[in-house]
């Protein structure tokens, strides 16, 4: 076998590689490496415009949340920028990634605490009925909450495995 037909061989096994093999991703587990790299990341980055987009129009915008967009679109350039270093195989645009995404995700774990404290703390409300003033404290139900827990737990999951 010449040495051309062993590299097209071993390049062939890496194509070949299946569901939780050595050579796929955890999100994309049933496609080979660089496929299954590329539709995660184009995912994910869809899902960070969606999420400032949606932001954007329910919530306005404040210093806060443009501290946050800043870093999301930061995490969007650096996406992108590591789906250009894998199809071009340049390693200095791969090497951006892991410190940028760890940050990331440090980041978004201290947001998701942040929210979840904030949307279980009881809000005082003042009502009028039949013309008298009422203060009530609301706060979402035990459902909602086990659910927000749950949604958070995923994210950061989804996010992590990812990122190994």
């Amino acid at each position: 076998m010449t040495r051309n037909n062993k590299n097209k061989n071993n390049n062939e096994d890496e194509e070949k590689s299946g569901c939780f093999s050595k050579d796929s991703c955890f999100c994309c587990c049933c496609l080979p490496l660089k496929p299954s790299i590329t539709i995660t990341t184009i995912s994910i980055i869809i899902s960070l415009i969606i999420g400032i987009i949606l932001s954007l129009i329910f919530f306005g915008l404040n210093w806060l949340s443009f501290f946050i967009y800043l870093v999301y679109i930061i995490v969007i350039i650096s996406l992108i920028v590591l789906l250009i270093g894998i199809y071009k195989e340049n390693i200095p645009f791969m090497l951006q990634f892991k410190p940028v995404f760890l940050f990331f995700l440090i980041f978004q774990t201290i947001l998701m605490i942040y929210d979840i404290i904030q949307r279980f703390k009881e809000t005082p409300v003042e009502k009028v009925i039949n013309g008298k003033t009422y203060t009530v404290k609301e706060s979402i139900g035990t459902f909602l909450k086990i659910l927000l827990i749950i949604l958070a737990i995923v994210n950061l999951i989804i996010l992590v495995s990812y990122y190994y």
